[in-house]
């Protein structure tokens, strides 16, 4: 019979000191096993930490990538015209080589040194980036600090990518990996929110950029110190289900051959990597798209509001729903065509002035769907490559993605044009004579988004068939030995 132990703290048994010094929460036995028998899974109530110091790092590395771009007009104004544009640049050209290194080091690299040095290089960038505030230097030469601290701290942006299904695998159950995954995932739009109520509200005039600067610095500082005092493994002693026990390790190169052959995967990467790269554009470009029609920068800032907070409901939802019934792929199949559809509808609403609530009916649900199928896409990732790791599943999911990005953005702006004299009937994107012949028309990209997200939900739905990879082993060897699944909160 199998033996279920609850609230079982180690250090209170005999033997304690042969045992992890941590507190379990539960543990399965195996049917051979007498009452004395070491457990074959264990959870542990640290892992509330690891998931809350990942947190932390998604909203970091998210105040490093776009925290000026709230108040992009007094960074241009500080530094001189065009700095946050190549902000943007410096942090997508680093990154992306970064991603490489990533996954070639993914067999050796272990969960915790891959937090304390995200967490290492974000406080570090976040604090080179400060000194370019000081008194003293050339505007030039803050402007090259700036530029180095954004390289810094670009450094560590691939990782939130790998953390969510890493630290899912390594430290929760089964009943909770994807409720875990899907909180990650959502932490750093989750992040931008945060930004973009926050930094607008304090950020007024050159003088207050200093204030900025110890904001972004604060909180990656202090999670770091966080983490040295409380991360000090890769992974439990006893790890939390089955797939965790077996420690399967495949070589690199065998690991992006099994990623690459795995067809479920290919078209996830490319969908999910696809949607994200859509997601990011409509952020960016947010304002831009609207002020031509008349709504201005304050209805702007609740459209993104809006579609990122209806997202973090949309996600956890879907994971709480996903974990109890593990319907993944029906999930996923319903949650992307209605995304697709909302970003249609915005797409057609986008067009025209006065249509306030359509705009935000059609963005609350884009968001909403769209975000439920990105953290659900994010733990298939693990589920249909397994053995594979996690850092390498992700990691190439990330890349795939980042490119993706690049290359929607690209085209995109080979189809904006310069706003015609119709167009400007009923702009409030600046009231300065000089600068409307500067704006654009976002008609034809929008278009574009919308044939994007189409193409798509068509290609996702008939081809991804994924098998169950990790589940079915867990699933036979618990039948093998007789031991429960179910793991309490």
């Amino acid at each position: 019979m199998t033996e279920q132990v609850n609230n079982i703290s180690l250090t209170c048994n005999e033997g304690a000191e042969k045992r992890p010094a941590f507190t379990s929460e539960y543990s399965t036995f195996p049917a051979t096993s007498g009452s004395m028998a070491e457990p074959v899974t264990r959870t542990y109530h640290l892992r509330w930490m690891y998931l809350l110091i990942s947190v932390f790092i998604q909203i970091g590395a998210m105040q490093a990538f776009i925290g000026f771009a709230p108040v992009a007009n007094i960074i241009d104004s500080y530094y001189g015209s065009g700095t946050h544009d190549t902000l943007d640049l410096i942090f997508i050209g680093v990154t992306i080589p970064c991603y490489v290194i990533c996954i070639l080091l993914s067999p050796t690299i272990g969960l915790r040194w891959l937090i304390l040095g995200c967490l290492a290089l974000t406080a570090l960038g976040n604090g080179v980036r400060g000194l370019s505030v000081i008194d003293g230097p050339s505007v030039e030469l803050k402007k090259w600090i700036l530029y180095v601290g954004h390289g810094i701290a670009a450094a560590g942006g691939p990782v939130p990518m790998f953390l969510p299904t890493k630290v899912s695998s390594a430290w929760f159950p089964p009943s909770q990996r994807a409720i875990s995954t899907s909180i990650n995932s959502i932490s750093s739009p989750f992040g931008i929110l945060l930004i973009n109520l926050i930094v607008p509200r304090i950020i007024k005039k050159n003088s207050d950029l200093m204030e900025l600067n110890i904001i972004h610095f604060a909180l990656p500082f202090a999670s770091l110190i966080l983490a040295i005092f409380t991360i000090h493994r890769n992974a439990p002693v006893i790890p939390p289900s089955l797939s965790a026990a077996d420690g399967l390790n495949l070589p690199l190169k065998e690991s992006l051959l099994t990623c690459v052959k795995s067809r479920a995967y290919v078209v996830l990467a490319i969908c999910a990597g696809g949607g994200i790269a859509l997601f990011n554009v409509l952020f960016t470009l947010m304002e831009k798209i609207l002020c031509i029609r008349g709504y201005d920068n304050d209805f702007s800032g609740l459209v993104t509001a809006l579609m990122i907070a209806s997202g973090l409901v949309g996600a956890t939802l879907a994971g709480l729903f996903v974990d109890r019934t593990k319907l993944f792929v029906e999930t996923l199949k319903v949650a992307l065509p209605l995304a697709c559809f909302c970003g249609i509808c915005f797409s057609i609403a986008a067009h025209y002035p006065n249509v306030e609530l359509l705009i935000l009916a059609s963005v609350i649900l884009f968001g909403f769907f769209g975000l439920a199928f990105y953290g659900i896409a994010i733990e298939m990732t693990a589920e249909c490559t397994y053995p594979v790791s996690e850092l390498t599943s992700a990691g190439l999911l990330g890349l795939i993605g980042q490119i993706e990005s690049f290359i929607i953005l690209l085209i995109l702006g080979w189809l904006t044009k310069p706003a015609t004299n119709s167009d400007l009937i009923h702009q409030v994107c600046t009231k300065n004579p000089k600068e409307i012949k500067d704006l654009e028309d976002y008609n034809y990209p929008l278009i574009a988004i919308a044939v994007i997200g189409t193409a798509i939900v068509v290609f996702f739905v008939p081809f991804f068939r994924p098998e169950y990879k990790r589940m079915r082993m867990e699933h036979r060897r618990a039948s093998q030995d007789n031991t429960p699944t179910n793991v309490r909160f």
